[in-house]
């Protein structure tokens, strides 16, 4: 009786050390919103690749900093959190942030809202993984050039009034996000770079949101209908709710090529609503915000943190100042839409 005593209490402590041993590694997943679609596209690639080998905390905002510091704390000081990925509300909370996370012996991986470059130097707890946003206005403003054509003779057919210059309107995703900011900057300055007279005619805030776009262009549309040529999305939710807008005024035509539109429309992210509108000839193109290489390099960083994982091996990515890694995208049009969006596939 004895030996089998011995015997049980042996077998019990071996399971439960190989439990233990088997114990999966952690991390909280810190959204700003659970609207965005770019947002929970890359949530969603984030999940996929980390779900077998990781428990995952995932926690929304909703627009709200003091609601997101809330979760941090607790995640922190309560659950005894040691990795946190941060698509934070508020890019200036960023300090705080990572001071927590510091005192709380845990890093932080920021994403897609950009930390001030102050707040992160020297740190070693720290990263942020976003895109390349001068270049995706960059390559927005090559798409206006390929509509337009050259700068000392512009395409009659989109400059409707001849006066050799781009009448334009900006649809800005956020006040004082840097994708925002530097996105409607940079398409803005590369046109005149490249010889280009433009004519901003407006630029509205609308929040990142589809619906916010359309309540824009119902609220505005007729105060610049007569002279808008282009509209310039910060990203692909926007220029499709100011598309809805344009549909149901009957100003877009059904079934034609997008340049034969009558407003030219580009946006940025390459989402499934971006590439169907495309697809259906209510968008000329959009600038891929990449998804899956952003979440590559926020798996890197996972790793790194929780298993000593070396940075960047084999990337093609930089690490930029130590903490910043920024992904680039490409111009998206309908002659190199995803396979599962050309008309072709279609039944």
């Amino acid at each position: 009786m004895k030996n089998s005593i011995v015997r049980n209490i042996l077998i019990t402590s071996a399971l439960l050390l190989s439990s233990c041993g088997e114990a999966k590694s952690s991390f909280s997943l810190m959204i700003y919103d659970s609207d965005d679609t770019f947002i929970n596209e890359l949530k969603s690639v984030i999940v996929e690749n980390t779900e077998s080998d990781f428990d995952i905390d995932l926690q929304y905002a909703e627009k709200s900093q003091k609601t997101q510091m809330k979760q941090i704390n607790t995640a922190l000081e309560d659950n005894g959190q040691k990795l946190l990925l941060v698509n934070m509300v508020d890019r200036l909370s960023a300090s705080a942030i990572i001071e927590k996370s510091s005192v709380n012996d845990a890093n932080v991986i920021f994403f897609n809202r950009e930390p001030l470059v102050d707040d992160m130097e020297n740190q070693s707890n720290a990263f942020y993984v976003g895109s390349d946003n001068s270049y995706e206005g960059e390559l927005q403003a090559k798409l206006a050039e390929d509509i337009f054509g050259s700068p000392t003779s512009l395409n009659s057919k989109y400059d409707k009034n001849g006066d050799g210059k781009i009448q334009a309107v900006i649809l800005k995703g956020e006040l004082g996000h840097q994708d925002a900011e530097q996105r409607s900057t940079k398409v803005i300055s590369q046109l005149s770079d490249d010889g280009y007279a433009v004519d901003l005619i407006n630029t509205y805030i609308c929040d990142w949101s589809r619906t916010e776009a359309y309540k824009v262009m119902a609220e505005e549309y007729d105060n610049f209908k007569d002279e808008v040529e282009i509209i310039f999305s910060n990203n692909d939710d926007m220029a499709c709710g100011a598309m809805d807008y344009l549909i149901e005024k009957d100003v877009f035509k059904y079934n034609v090529d997008a340049l034969d539109q009558p407003v030219q429309l580009l946006g940025v992210d390459g989402t499934d609503v971006g590439y169907k509108a495309i697809r259906d000839g209510y968008m000329y193109g959009t600038v891929l915000n990449d998804a899956d290489k952003q979440a590559e390099a926020i798996i890197d960083a996972i790793n790194y943190f929780t298993n000593g994982e070396p940075m960047g091996v084999d990337a093609d990515y930089e690490i930029v100042n130590s903490n910043f890694i920024y992904i680039k995208g490409w111009a998206v049009t309908s002659d190199n839409l995803p396979s599962e969006y050309q008309k072709s596939t279609q039944q």
